[in-house]
């Protein structure tokens, strides 16, 4: 599950005086900081030192990748779902996401009681009235006390040019102004491609496995656990790893063929967290 912050707390003070990052070599605290990145977006990171290596860019050799093993290994145990997670970042993400859905839930029951307040009050809609009054106050008056029901009371900034002259032109140009992001899957040649310059397969390894790749994502609609693709590029050099490990697998039918699991919801997952960190 995505992380409900874009952000990662980082306290410094805790980080400098840690006993674990002072007896790391250097180049195993910048794969610390990476791997926390990763389990803070992710939720946690892979057992598997080969995949593990591929997440640190750029790639260290085998030699420095021996050195620092031990040391991500204290730092990120196995947890009871065969993934490593650093306990203090767990926590960090548990406790957010109970913020987050504290304030949703705060937020909503607010709207509601706001909403009340209005229809109770009707001094207070003719507050807001007043606050909103433009060229026709008689129209915007008798808009402030339309119910939602009546269909008089739906704007339409297409027919009724008062609305329309309300709207800011800053607003206006910055609405035509955004682009809509429509994903476009690759072609095979473009998959092939960045197989062998970035990842230095050969021409007939790229081949086969850019035709692998490409048939296995087209066959499910370029999505990915029900979520639609969005860096492709990324998907590849996670495919290489794999193949390369040996760990790939395919799904035998299409999700249009295939009985979709029972989801689990939210709060069961939060509920399963807490139980494995041990502190539910």
């Amino acid at each position: 599950m995505a992380s409900p912050l874009p952000y990662m707390q980082f306290f410094g003070k805790d980080w400098l005086a840690s006993s674990n990052r002072s007896r790391m070599p250097l180049e195993a605290q910048g794969a610390y900081i990476i791997l926390l990145c990763y389990q803070w977006e992710e939720g946690a990171i892979p057992d598997d030192q080969e995949e593990i290596r591929a997440m640190i860019h750029p790639y260290p050799s085998p030699q420095v990748m021996a050195k620092i093993w031990p040391h991500i290994c204290r730092v990120f145990p196995v947890s009871s779902d065969g993934l490593r997670r650093n306990p203090r970042c767990e926590r960090d993400r548990i406790a957010a996401f109970e913020k987050s859905a504290k304030a949703k839930e705060a937020g909503s029951a607010g709207g509601k009681k706001k909403a009340e307040r209005a229809r109770e009050n009707p001094s207070e809609r003719l507050a807001d009235a007043r606050r909103t009054l433009s060229e026709d106050p008689s129209e915007n008056l008798a808009d402030a006390y339309r119910t939602p029901s009546s269909p008089e009371s739906a704007s339409d900034t297409d027919s009724n040019p008062s609305l329309r002259s309300g709207l800011r032109e800053s607003d206006r140009e910055k609405s035509d102004r955004t682009p809509t992001k429509v994903f476009k899957p690759p072609t095979e040649a473009e998959v092939k491609a960045v197989m062998a310059t970035n990842h230095g397969l050969s021409d007939s390894d790229a081949e086969t496995q850019s035709a692998l790749f490409w048939n296995h994502y087209d066959a499910f609609g370029w999505r990915v656990s029900g979520n639609p693709v969005v860096n492709w590029q990324s998907l590849v050099g996670k495919w290489i790893t794999q193949s390369k490990t040996g760990r790939f697998k395919t799904d035998s039918k299409p999700p249009s063929t295939r009985s979709a699991p029972p989801e689990e919801t939210a709060a069961e997952k939060l509920a399963r967290r807490k139980k494995e960190m041990g502190y539910a």
